[in-house]
């Protein structure tokens, strides 16, 4: 076995990527400061962790037997004087700011040719944006469990075929922090002095494999009350080249979750792959607009839980033999309703000629409202709970059983210059004018109605 002075020999880079996409990846700067636990970098004057990043080795070097490429002056350290095997050795990079990755390359020490000797089985690893202090020998107990962990090629005990092959390893997971902690482990007895070369954080490019590809978030757009359940499907794809994409679960959540429903999904997709999500979205909740997502669980390496959004609207069922009436011959409104912008009045409210094909659409450029002409009027300078009054005059008797009524969208500001409730009354006696108080002389309401989206009307 190598005496306690023999040199370490071990290179490692870090990568954001899948193993072989070697031409994609871009390495990162190199850490501002670096530490190591005694046990890794003690006992050989001038051997410190900062000679894991000194060398400046290329994405060329990945993949290859690295033996001498940096000569043995780029060692980083000795592994100590820890005998005992199973104790974990600690490195510590600090960016000085976040830095991603879901990969690393590392070329194992040869062990002078010896089957485990001077070698490291296992490593984990943690990204963190908490200083965790300098390195100490040992498991890092206060970042809780490991992020992400590899074992390296060969282990247990790593072959002794005298090479250094500097090989990719994928994490499976994105990591980002400030601080990287990486804790070497042997499995066995047999390691005095493991040690390293370049230890770099790289990006890569390069897409996952398998690699889940969404084509767009569902929205069912307005659905009328009268139908119960409508379905949609979400398509997705596997972009990868060799891996089979599987789906382990597709979950609904978010505040509406409860009104939609998984009906179907596949199971795997072959590389190149299409398939789509079946939902299932049903009215029974009412009125109103429904927000929710669908959580995608696959193998994907780096989307392992991908959120999907969906949406629905449901809106009043229009009667297929729904008619619109004619306009009325003249109307009058509450001083709240019509008073304190010039030329804005209750006639507006009438004047651009809807058809049945407008109800349950977005009017909001349709008849020229974008420019303010089509508004009826301004809400006036009553305070809130405050009444607004319109009365139309039909000219002679008209029967009608219900109404269309398209809200102001309030600026985009949920409950902003929006009404939530609407009363209605029809006689042939005339009310005169309409005031704020002309409700008073009608007695109860005929009808009332609660608006969509209310209380508090919707921001879309």
């Amino acid at each position: 076995m190598p005496s306690k002075t023999s040199l370490p020999a071990a290179l490692l880079i870090i990568a954001f990527g899948s193993p072989g996409a070697f031409a994609d990846i871009n390495l990162l700067p190199d850490p501002v400061s670096s530490t190591a636990s005694t046990s890794f970098s003690g006992d050989v004057g001038g051997w410190g962790p900062q000679h894991l990043y000194d060398a400046n080795p290329t994405v060329a070097d990945i993949g290859t037997d690295i033996t001498g490429a940096f000569g043995t002056t780029e060692h980083a350290a000795n592994g100590g004087s820890e005998a005992n095997g199973g104790q974990a050795h600690v490195v510590i990079f600090d960016y000085g700011a976040s830095v991603t990755f879901n990969g690393f390359a590392y070329a194992q020490r040869n062990g002078n040719g010896t089957a485990g000797v001077d070698k490291f089985d296992s490593i984990s690893v943690w990204a963190t944006d908490t200083d965790p202090g300098a390195a100490t020998f040992g498991t890092p107990g206060s970042l809780g469990p490991a992020d992400a962990s590899v074992v390296l090629v060969g282990a247990p005990n790593a072959p002794s075929d005298g090479l250094r092959i500097f090989d990719h390893y994928d994490l499976g997971v994105e990591l980002t922090g400030r601080y990287v902690v990486f804790q070497m482990f042997d499995d066995g007895v047999d390691s005095f002095n493991p040690g390293g070369n370049e230890l770099q954080l790289a990006f890569d490019t390069a897409p996952p494999d398998p690699n889940l590809i969404v084509g767009s978030a569902l929205d069912f757009g307005t659905v009328e009350s009268d139908v119960t359940t409508i379905q949609g499907s979400i398509p997705i794809n596997n972009g990868g080249v060799d891996n089979t994409l599987e789906i382990s679960a597709v979950t609904p959540g978010g505040p509406d979750a409860g009104s939609f429903t998984v009906i179907s999904f596949p199971l795997m997709l072959a590389p190149g792959a299409n398939g789509e999500i079946v939902v299932e979205f049903s009215t029974a909740g009412g009125l109103g607009t429904y927000s929710a997502n669908v959580t995608i669980t696959s193998n994907d390496p780096v989307l392992e839980n991908e959120v999907v959004s969906i949406a629905a609207t449901v809106v009043p069922a229009i009667p297929d033999d729904l008619e619109f009436l004619p306009d009325p011959v003249a109307s009058s409104a509450s001083s709240s309703f019509s008073g304190n912008i010039p030329d804005w009045g209750p006639e507006n409210l009438y004047d651009a000629e809807p058809t049945i094909a407008d109800l349950n659409t977005d009017i909001s450029t349709a008849f020229g409202i974008a420019t303010g002409d089509e508004h009826a009027s301004a809400g006036g300078s009553i305070g809130e709970g405050a009444p607004h009054v319109v009365v139309f005059d039909y000219g002679g008797p008209v029967t009608f059983s219900g109404f269309a009524y398209a809200q102001r969208n309030g600026n985009g500001t949920a409950g902003v210059d929006k009404f939530e409730s609407f009363n209605i009354w029809a006689t042939n006696t005339d009310p005169g004018p309409a005031t704020t108080s002309t409700p008073d002389s009608l007695g109860a309401a005929q009808a009332s109605v609660d608006l969509v989206g209310s209380p508090n009307a919707p921001s879309n």
